[in-house]
């Protein structure tokens, strides 16, 4: 599963999702869950039958649920009815009831109920996740869509120019590179809803071109804005994630007053984004045209936007930055890491504010934190809590200032959990540390050769190990200083496993879990076996460290 991250959670909390649901008519049944009953066009799958299902069939739109969810009750009526519709388009809904299958939705990434998502052609990385309105109407059409090739040919230039006439969205165009079509049909398979991709063989430019229709404030084109792709083709080739960055970030302004919407498409471009926080307008006038020089002379290296304070709030509290406007601060989500100018001290802010006076930022201090930034030189802010004065839990507990020094033991493997407060995850991990670190500590023969702690990695900085998603597993064997990252199902057998594999003392810890938890069981040969190699995926166990708290359980919102 991948673990929830910084930007993650800054979109989450930023943005305000908008998504209405159509009103069940009063003829339709009240349903006491959400699961789909058998007479129904929706099948129900689970673990044991899922990839073989996926395997043979091209497009299936799949539900991922919980029976207690309102927001899939409501939802299932509307579900019923498109499955019965797509059926008669060899087009499968499928259902998963996460509940029963943790384990399998936890892989999948399903952090809210219901997600649906689109499964074409057999792939199950990089699934598109379903967000338009939840219609028939809608999830049909949408679903039609899908089945249309990905990539229109087109055959001359004049037909091109007659097909940019009336975009309606960014238009990619492959012009002659053959070498490149597995790419460019593959990208546009993921990206089939946000761009159009057209295949132009006959003109012998030889290069990738994007075409962004600009509109007025009525909502009219004005214009075809054109950006040519200046890198290599064999680039794009061997590393096919090069191109969707490249879109992404070819289609924003170099320079704009942000919205919560437009922040959004900012912050997946993947580059370090640059924010100027301002709360009086003139300030945004006086430094716009620097930042859109800024943004042309950068373009591809940072990206530029500016937030009002008014609906910046807490994004600024995010970035763990005082709020004395104008800020400007630059953050690297690959690291984490901030680059901002220096802010006055609080009791220096107040005498500035008592004279009526605002802060003043220094359009040379900018463009040097931006050069140096973009040259490697600039020192990102690092924050770290206070050192403990008493370790009084199972779990040390980190701070940065002690990080290093502690984990690179040369004694005893130190396994380290990298957590954020707010993440559920997080939370059901710590109480699986919890119960490992208790399984050792009265063990005279491992409690001196291993350490489980953790560290709060939105108050610690890491320099040389920075953490991007929460929760992070990672094991340090004793006598080495490189991490050993953990990928697999957080529970305890399986981080068990981790470390007796990992280890330097190759530390058995299975063991001691049987000796105090039912749910381990063993084979006739002695081998452990897992909840997930049950028929149903799951243990029945109710334990923390195997199931959601359905309190904790994200929610789509209305």
């Amino acid at each position: 599963m991948m673990p929830l991250s910084f930007k993650s959670l800054a979109l989450g909390c930023f943005l305000m999702f908008s998504q209405f649901f159509t009103a069940i008519r009063a003829q339709d049944i009240v349903l006491t869950d959400a699961i789909a009953t058998d007479n129904t066009d929706i099948q129900k799958l689970s673990l044991s039958d899922f990839t073989k299902y996926i395997k043979s069939h091209d497009l299936v739109l799949a539900e991922f649920t919980m029976p207690w969810c309102p927001h899939s009750k409501i939802l299932l009526p509307t579900l019923m009815e498109a499955a019965t519709r797509l059926k008669e388009h060899d087009i499968n809904v499928i259902q998963i009831n996460c509940e029963n299958d943790t384990m399998l939705c936890s892989h999948l990434t399903i952090e809210k109920y219901p997600t649906l998502k689109v499964i074409k052609k057999h792939r199950l990385g990089n699934t598109p996740e379903y967000t338009g309105t939840r219609t028939v109407d809608a999830i049909v059409q949408f679903m039609l869509d899908q089945t249309t090739s990905a990539v229109h040919k087109i055959e001359s230039d004049e037909e091109m120019e007659n097909y940019l006439q009336d975009v309606k969205l960014p238009v990619v165009v492959n012009n002659g590179l053959s070498e490149l079509s597995k790419v460019f049909g593959e990208t546009a398979e993921n990206l089939i809803n946000q761009f159009v991709f057209v295949s132009n063989p006959n003109n012998h430019s030889n290069e990738v071109t994007l075409y962004i229709p600009r509109y007025n404030i009525t909502g009219n084109s004005t214009s075809l804005e054109t950006a040519v792709y200046d890198g290599s083709v064999e680039d794009l080739v061997s590393n096919p994630k090069k191109l969707s960055s490249w879109l992404s970030y070819s289609i924003l302004p170099y320079f704009m007053d942000g919205t919560p919407e437009t922040l959004a498409l900012y912050m997946k471009s993947d580059l370090p984004l640059a924010y100027f926080f301002y709360s009086d307008r003139h300030d945004f006038e006086n430094y716009r045209d620097m930042f859109n020089d800024l943004g042309k002379t950068y373009r591809g290296k940072i990206n530029f936007i500016a937030l009002n304070s008014n609906i910046a709030q807490n994004h600024v509290k995010f970035l763990d930055l005082k709020q004395q406007y104008p800020i400007f601060v630059i953050h690297d989500s690959s690291t984490n890491f901030r680059y901002a100018l220096p802010q006055l001290p609080d009791d220096e802010y107040l005498e500035l504010i008592k004279r009526n006076e605002m802060v003043h930022v220094e359009k040379d201090d900018i463009l040097k934190l931006v050069e140096d930034f973009a040259n490697g030189e600039a020192t990102p802010i690092m924050k770290s809590e206070e050192v403990p004065t008493v370790q009084d839990g199972l779990v040390y507990k980190l701070v940065s200032q002690t990080h290093d020094e502690i984990v690179h033991n040369p004694e005893r493997d130190v396994i380290v959990r990298y957590y954020a407060p707010w993440c559920s995850h997080s939370k059901r991990l710590a109480k699986v540390f919890e119960e490992m670190a208790g399984l050792f500590a009265s063990n005279e023969e491992f409690k001196d050769k291993i350490m489980f702690a953790d560290i709060d990695s939105t108050k610690n900085d890491l320099i040389n190990f920075p953490v991007t998603t929460y929760p992070l597993v990672a094991l340090y064997p004793a006598g080495s200083t490189e991490p050993v990252i953990f990928s697999g199902i957080r529970i305890a057998e399986k981080i068990l496993d981790f470390i007796k594999e990992n280890g330097t003392h190759h530390i058995d810890g299975i063991p001691l879990l049987a000796e105090i938890r039912d749910v381990v069981k063993f084979d006739e040969n002695g081998n452990v076996i897992h909840p997930e190699d049950t028929v149903s995926g799951t243990s029945s166990d109710t334990s923390t460290s195997t199931s959601a708290d359905a309190s904790t359980v994200a929610h789509d919102e209305l």
